[in-house]
């Protein structure tokens, strides 16, 4: 995404990237190694597992999971389009071939399109760190970008229900987390995933309600220092908690 971002300045001729693609593996691995939530979801999940992946990213969670043969299969869910094109570029230098993505938000509106504010600051896109939320990053300069919208609703009965086992759902969507958690209640009732969710400071106590409310047969765990304990009432983190059935 840097290299496409530097392509369209004036410093495009002065540049050059370099990649050892034989070292590939070991280069992708030492990029997660400071990723908690990712370790933590390698040590609990089988093999042969389907995940369900909300805000895909570049696809690094997905592709780091079937690197370490846990990946039956994977439902990437990614809005922007050039995350996508980046994703599939990726998986195919991996060989990764067992996942499906949608190009597109999801919500719990009824709009076929939606408002992302992706931020930025001077030439530099934050792309990681866009938002349904219009004032999430409000530190930042921002700048709308018109992407597809698919209703949760439609989602889980259309895509998601057709799928027999659900391993892990993983939710990390920078302050949409709670509307989409409570979208997909039925479904993480009916098939009893783990549920990873990144949750913000600010949506922490509304989380902790749904948490109690939805899923009350559920336990809940926060990853602190790339290990996994058993939630104590204390907000440790704006990141990793998982709803997990025992």
């Amino acid at each position: 995404n840097i290299y496409k971002q530097l392509k369209k300045s004036n410093l495009s001729n002065k540049i050059k990237f370099f990649f050892k693609y034989n070292f590939k593996k070991k280069i992708f691995f030492n990029i997660i190694s400071h990723q908690p939530d990712f370790l933590v979801s390698n040590e609990i999940l089988k093999q042969k597992s389907n995940i369900i992946d909300v805000g895909g990213n570049v696809g690094f969670f997905s592709l780091f999971l079937y690197l370490k043969g846990k990946i039956n299969f994977s439902f990437i869910i990614e809005p922007q389009k050039h995350m996508c094109n980046s994703m599939q570029i990726l998986f195919k230098k991996f060989n990764f071939k067992e996942y499906k993505i949608i190009n597109s938000c999801i919500s719990n509106r009824n709009n076929k399109f939606l408002k992302l504010y992706i931020p930025k600051k001077e030439n530099l896109i934050f792309s990681g760190r866009s938002s349904l939320i219009k004032k999430f990053n409000k530190h930042l300069d921002i700048e709308p970008l018109k992407v597809k919208n698919y209703k949760i609703d439609k989602l889980v009965n259309k895509e998601l229900n057709k799928i027999k086992k659900i391993d892990l759902i993983k939710i990390d969507v920078e302050g949409y987390e709670i509307p989409i958690l409570q979208g997909f209640r039925d479904l993480i009732l009916k098939k009893k995933p783990i549920v990873y969710v990144e949750v913000l400071k600010i949506n922490f106590n509304k989380f902790l309600k749904v948490v109690e409310k939805e899923f009350n047969s559920f336990s809940l765990y926060q990853i602190y220092e790339k290990k996994l304990c058993k939630y104590e009432k204390k907000y440790l983190s704006m990141h990793n908690y998982l709803i997990y059935k025992d």
